[in-house]
């Protein structure tokens, strides 16, 4: 809970400086922040962790015939977990701020599925990759570092009116609509879910060939 009222410290200071310099309504803004904030902390900590989960599970790997796949569930449910206390900051949050909420918030649970079958293919391709190569580990971090300014966690897609197209180019983007449309509704609920969907098939699609290929000298590279 340390985790989640820090986190709640951090939306509320953003959503009061970044109100008013966007210059929106904080009773619109706050809800869509909060959103956006812990949901991108779900994201980004599992694809960050994933470059170490199979090197801080070296001894383990070693000693025992538990399969690889474990220790990415693992992380995963555990961040899963982490973003379901987070939660009760959008409850707080909406309990201030009202707005309506349709039907659509029944799918909040198929949403958190869909990120965090995301995560788990994530999370099989950076530990094997990482394991093979170290230095890939500080590459992703800042690659996370600057997607988080490029994608609309703080910051709302419509700012950029005829330029929308590097928002749909951005696959985070996808992820985070998923989580957001079931609480705030919106007319691109079908096309975002279709697409996370996709991105879903074809991230395993991708990472199960790589995984198949590799996983046996993982035990060796570390």
């Amino acid at each position: 809970m340390w985790i989640t009222a820090s986190t709640g410290v951090m939306v509320a200071a953003i959503g009061l400086l970044y109100s008013q310099i966007l210059h929106t309504d904080l009773d619109q803004y706050l809800p869509y922040l909060a959103i956006g904030l812990i949901t991108w902390g779900l994201i980004s900590t599992i694809i960050n962790e994933s470059c170490t989960v199979f090197i801080g599970a070296e001894a383990g790997i070693k000693g025992n015939s538990i399969p690889l796949t474990a220790h990415v569930l693992r992380l995963v449910w555990r961040n899963v977990i982490v973003f379901g206390h987070n939660l009760v900051i959008v409850a707080v949050v909406l309990a201030l701020f009202p707005i309506r909420i349709g039907w659509e918030v029944f799918l909040l649970l198929p949403a958190i599925l869909l990120v965090a079958l995301n995560g788990v293919w994530m999370g099989l391709f950076l530990g094997v990759l990482c394991t093979r190569f170290r230095d890939v580990a500080q590459i992703v971090i800042n690659v996370m570092q600057i997607a988080f300014y490029v994608t609309p966690v703080i910051w709302h897609a419509d700012v950029l009116k005829g330029r929308h197209w590097a928002v749909e180019l951005n696959p985070f983007y996808y992820l985070l609509e998923t989580m957001r449309a079931p609480i705030l509704g919106g007319g691109q609920l079908a096309h975002v879910f279709g697409m996370t969907a996709l991105m879903t098939l074809a991230g395993f699609s991708i990472t199960l060939l790589f995984f198949a290929r590799f996983r046996s000298r993982v035990a060796y590279w570390l």
